[in-house]
């Protein structure tokens, strides 16, 4: 999992690492000025579809890795999806946090979808500038961090997939 602020590079780094058997699934047009092949996915009802295609033996024969490009929005479709099939605006519109775990689901079982096809896989992120107050021998200071801006939720179901978390940036 890659992230980092816009225009750092990420996706021009994963276009290197997978090389011409990397696949990316674009969230957002952050390819254009590369020579690599993408499919935009911009509607969560687009992934059966793409799931399909990835069993191709054709297409696995042509692509190794698969790149989502971002994570952020393909979660924020799931939750969108979510919402719409249910006649939901929020997902704590239904008790017990039914549509919270209907998101996770989706979500979830859409990247083990593809990485059970044997592809690897890279995730593409953005990060947000956090801050909070910390509290040390009786006196406060303000900190600021960064973090991917991926949901918490989402978050976590990344990281108990993914090998390595980086964060890039520009030196």
């Amino acid at each position: 999992f890659f992230y980092g602020r816009s225009k750092a590079g990420k996706t021009t780094l994963v276009s290197k690492l997978g090389g011409d058997k990397n696949l990316i699934i674009a969230t957002e047009k952050g390819y254009s000025a590369l020579n690599v092949f993408a499919i935009d996915l911009t509607n969560w009802n687009q992934t059966s579809n793409l799931l399909r295609e990835l069993k191709n033996p054709e297409v696995k024969a042509k692509f190794k890795t698969v790149t989502i490009d971002t994570i952020d929005i393909l979660f924020n479709l799931a939750t969108e999806y979510v919402l719409k099939i249910n006649g939901c605006r929020d997902l704590s519109d239904k008790p017990f946090g039914k549509l919270y775990g209907e998101v996770d689901k989706i979500f979830n079982d859409f990247l083990l979808a593809i990485i059970r096809e044997g592809y690897g896989m890279y995730l593409i992120g953005h990060a947000k500038a956090q801050s909070k107050l910390m509290k040390q021998n009786e006196k406060e200071s303000e900190i600021d961090y960064i973090q991917p801006s991926l949901a918490r939720r989402g978050y976590q179901i990344v990281a108990n997939m993914v090998d390595n978390i980086f964060y890039c940036t520009i030196d």
